[in-house]
């Protein structure tokens, strides 16, 4: 099972289960899954989306994917387009590590490094 910890402020934050999950919004917007109001945040800023990995049944694992958003969507202070989630992942919004944050976390507790690799999934980091 994996989750995510929504961080509105170092001390305002609360946790997502992504259980029976395939699909998650982050946006401003009222419809979202995970609302957040910043100016930073756009109305449909990302989405978490859950991808079967090929060649390995019953076998999962999550993207970040940036929805045009004004301000960017990071990952560990790299501005990405996709990318591949991993145990601790930091996902931030403009860049600025000051803004709203969300913090992947997976079952077992232990980064995932290979991830990237194996599912064929890729980032991008803005120049």
């Amino acid at each position: 099972m994996c989750k995510l910890q929504v961080f509105n402020s170092p001390t305002d934050f609360y946790e997502y289960n992504l259980e029976d999950k395939s699909h998650v919004t982050v946006g401003r917007y009222s419809g979202s899954n995970i609302k957040i109001q910043s100016k930073y945040v756009s109305r449909s800023h990302c989405s978490l989306v859950l991808l079967e990995k090929e060649q390995v049944a019953d076998s999962f694992y999550w993207v970040v994917k940036d929805n045009k958003s004004s301000n960017g969507t990071w990952v560990n202070n790299n501005r990405v387009i996709i990318h591949t989630l991993s145990q601790g992942d930091e996902i931030t919004f403009c860049g600025n590590s000051n803004t709203p944050k969300i913090i992947y976390l997976t079952d077992t507790g232990e980064p995932d490094t290979e991830s990237n690799k194996e599912t064929g999934a890729f980032e991008y980091e803005a120049g």
